[in-house]
């Protein structure tokens, strides 16, 4: 079914995987023995307002957000850009989380969607696998919510629904990177901005350009020092966008520079353009703090307040709505890449 069309709702019937859907309460993980998988609610802005993208699955007859379950090597994120590629053919970009579901499959098992507003970026629009899903149908909230087999599928459209109506639907990311694991100071004689990733490090250096294109930042800023360059440049050439660097994102220009960070930080928060900065532990006390002073009202995730702040190689996205002088970080969530050898 092409995009657009108004397709008469399935009947509502229990099929395979039927059961009590529940929303989590907020920053309560998934239970021992869940079974892990992401989607998201594809949206856009139609005439009538709010459109989103709905899935058709053939073996059980009914409507869905496109989902599935977490691949080994992935990260919650790319399973649910993965996902929308497979089960609509289109390239997507995240926005903030929404609310996960979660419910029992027949076999007892718990089962947890994470889920996420997300954006078309591409025109196509073509399941890959017809006998997984063979319709896609762009449609209202409230048409939606008539298709939706199951009540509790109805959480993450809730919430944004609920947000597009406040105006803070559409967002842009911010994303923060702690390098990736290096070379110790005391196994290292040469100057400290020289300091190399360990073999680890570049493990992760190659799993963060995959989990970085879910968000597809294009303002790419580095600390000078060569650990820092290393973590982001490999997303860097797979986009073709380019790396700068500025000292005073590094260990020495903070040191000697403490308050130089703040005013550097507003101006990517402040503006409109999806951004990603890598930088040190020293620094990252500063740009938390910033990012801590521009929350709005109880955000989804919370930015971190105390050292280390982020892991080796660790993400944040703040996900932030307005631009200028009255920008508002809506959400936080972090992520560490998934690391395989």
């Amino acid at each position: 079914m092409t995009p657009g069309a108004t397709p008469t709702p399935p009947g509502e019937h229990a099929g395979p995987g039927a059961g009590t859907q529940t929303r989590p309460a907020p920053g309560e993980g998934p239970r021992p023995g869940t079974v892990t998988a992401a989607g998201a609610v594809v949206w856009r802005t139609g005439p009538a307002g709010l459109e989103v993208l709905l899935v058709h699955s053939p073996r059980h007859d009914e409507w869905s957000w496109p989902k599935g379950k977490l691949h080994d090597g992935e990260t919650l994120p790319e399973c649910a850009v993965r996902e929308i590629a497979e089960e609509t053919g289109l390239t997507a970009v995240l926005g903030r989380p929404l609310p996960p579901v979660e419910y029992l499959l027949p076999d007892g098992r718990p089962k947890r969607v994470a889920y996420w507003a997300a954006e078309p970026v591409s025109a196509s629009d073509h399941p890959t696998d017809p006998e997984e899903i063979d319709g896609t149908a762009w449609v209202g909230a409230e048409q939606a919510r008539r298709m939706l087999p199951h009540p509790g599928q109805g959480a993450p459209l809730d919430a944004l629904d609920d947000l597009a109506r406040q105006g803070y639907a559409d967002t842009r990311p911010m994303v923060v990177v702690r390098h990736a694991d290096a070379l110790h100071r005391r196994e290292w004689s040469g100057a400290d901005r020289d300091r190399p990733i360990t073999a680890q490090g570049w493990r992760e250096a190659a799993a963060l350009a995959r989990l970085l294109a879910c968000w597809r930042p294009t303002r790419l800023v580095s600390s000078t020092s060569r650990r820092c360059v290393d973590t982001v440049a490999g997303y860097a050439e797979a986009t073709g966008l380019v790396l700068h660097t500025d000292p005073v994102l590094s260990e020495e220009g903070f040191t000697a520079h403490p308050d130089g960070i703040r005013g550097w930080v507003a101006t990517l928060i402040e503006g409109p353009e999806p951004s990603l900065v890598c930088t040190h532990r020293p620094v990252l006390a500063v740009l938390m703090h910033e990012l801590a002073g521009h929350l709005a009202g109880t955000p989804t995730g919370a930015v971190p307040d105390r050292d280390p702040f982020l892991r080796p190689g660790e993400v944040l996205a703040a996900h932030i709505t307005g631009a200028g002088a009255d920008p508002k970080v809506v959400a936080v969530e972090r992520h560490h890449p998934v690391v395989t050898t």
